[in-house]
């Protein structure tokens, strides 16, 4: 007798089918794609479940509230187009999948929620969209500092910032500007966002750590490394040993601001001789909420309308804008001796001059948080 095998359908196969729940899923993945989105959140509510999409840095309802009799069986019909266990319930699970319907790639995930049922946020990658230096709106002067830096052969490139502060897409911009052809470029995230053809994309699992993979990626002659994030005195020692060994290694933190990074790595249990010897590029980044065409004008400056207007789906902004503060080659005895407010002294543009500079220029909403390169709090909405 022979035996055939079976296999699960593809995401796109499930949201072929004809029926109530296939098709409102396709509708949302459509009208995501369709106003540039940046996130899902699939949200379960006393009232029923609530989809919403981040476009702009803003959270929009497009779809009606989904009714709770139906609300479990529209989250199973998700988790089968993500290829998540639909017969697990509490336990928090991470995914990521790809639409050709959409051409575009989804960072899942998954928590048990509370007694009303499981919630979800997507990240949209579109896949057609290789982020470029030259469109990510930073200042000539910070293009021309970051190309010099991703030309040496070894050092630390760190890009700083809270989560959403566009670090990865920063990242991957850095990555898409250098010769693939001439050298050996290794990326180690989780997962791999962008799959840029020339390069070498790591992932991490349960059983391949982050520091597992930086020691792999050493022994693969490779002459970039782009290491997703440093969590731990592991993963940020292995990373500064290969910046010190010939090679260049991108990577990022969860800080606030450029002095804030130095402590981190202190903090972290790095010896600050390491910490000077490798430090080539030292970023923060902010991302911004850039005001509409219908924006109103206020005692000679500008803020949101509040109501928006058609061409900005009604938010007020039309986009965000990065600002971003930075050091090349930091002093070493800036290190030794470490003081936050001496190490902002050295800063080639701050978070807080940026941020007056486009309020300024009308830009963005003047009254906006001001950062500091002392104390950054979360602005412009960032998420």
């Amino acid at each position: 007798m022979a035996f055939e095998l079976t296999r699960a359908p593809s995401p796109d196969e499930v949201l072929s089918e004809k029926g109530f729940f296939s098709n409102f899923w396709r509708k949302v993945f459509l009208y995501a794609s369709q106003v540039k989105a940046s996130d899902i959140h699939i949200e379960s509510l006393k009232s029923g479940l609530q989809v919403r999409i981040r476009v702009k840095g803003s959270l929009i309802r497009p779809f009606d509230l989904v009714d709770e009799r139906e609300a479990v069986q529209l989250v199973d019909k998700f988790k089968e187009i993500s290829g998540l266990d639909t017969s697990t319930k509490k336990v928090l699970q991470d995914t990521s999948f790809s639409l050709a319907l959409t051409n575009a790639t989804y960072r899942v995930s998954l928590s048990p929620g509370f007694q009303f049922g499981e919630c979800a946020v997507l990240r949209i990658i579109d896949n057609g969209d290789i982020p470029r230096l030259e469109n990510l709106a930073l200042p000539q002067s910070a293009k021309t500092d970051i190309l010099w830096a991703l030309d040496q052969k070894q050092g630390l490139f760190l890009v700083t910032g809270p989560t959403g502060s566009g670090k990865s897409t920063t990242l991957q911009a850095c990555i898409a500007a250098m010769d693939y052809k001439e050298k050996k470029i290794i990326s180690i995230e989780n997962p791999p966002e962008r799959i840029l053809d020339g390069i070498v994309h790591e992932s991490i699992t349960s059983r391949y750590s982050w520091g597992d993979a930086i020691k792999g990626a050493m022994r693969q002659d490779p002459d970039v490394i782009l290491v997703g994030e440093v969590r731990d005195k592991e993963s940020a020692k292995l990373a500064i040993e290969a910046a010190q060994t010939g090679h260049l290694v991108l990577t990022t933190l969860h800080t606030n601001n450029v002095p804030a990074t130095v402590t981190r790595l202190i903090t972290l249990g790095i010896e600050k001789y390491l910490i000077a010897d490798a430090l080539l590029f030292v970023s923060a980044q902010r991302l911004l909420k850039a005001l509409c065409e219908c924006k109103v004008s206020e005692n000679g400056l500008f803020k949101r309308r509040k109501e928006g207007c058609q061409l900005c789906k009604f938010t007020g902004y039309k986009g965000r804008i990065p600002i971003l503060e930075y050091c090349l080659t930091p002093d070493p005895d800036l290190i030794f001796n470490f003081d936050q407010k001496k190490f902002a002294n050295i800063l080639k543009q701050d978070l807080s001059s940026e941020t007056q500079k486009l309020i300024n220029e009308g830009t963005i909403d003047y009254r906006v948080d001001q950062p500091s390169s002392h104390d950054c709090p979360t602005i412009g909405g960032d998420q």
